[in-house]
């Protein structure tokens, strides 16, 4: 499929006083070879834009882990990918 015929769907669900965030794309998804390395700093696929730094989901990790909050990822090849963040809601 071509990059610019993917979706991205985004929702929230809250529960004991806290949201998980859902980022999900119906895109190629992440090999089981990557997958272990992406919140890495400056790990790049092979496939990932040339342009960028490898830096992207590190530093999204860092942040949440800064908060004090979770984040984790599921994807399967050639069915896209789920990031999940929780945030904590106010009571």
């Amino acid at each position: 499929m071509p990059e610019d015929e993917g979706q991205i769907f985004i929702d929230a669900t809250t529960k004991y006083g806290q949201a998980t965030l859902r980022v999900n794309d119906n895109g190629r998804g992440i090999s089981e070879k990557d997958f272990p390395h992406i919140f890495e700093r400056f790990y790049k696929t092979s496939v990932d834009n040339p342009k960028g730094t490898g830096l992207g989901l590190a530093i999204a990790q860092e942040i949440v882990n800064g908060l004090d909050e979770t984040i984790w990822v599921q994807s399967k090849e050639g069915e896209g990918t789920i990031f999940f963040v929780t945030v904590r809601t106010a009571t």
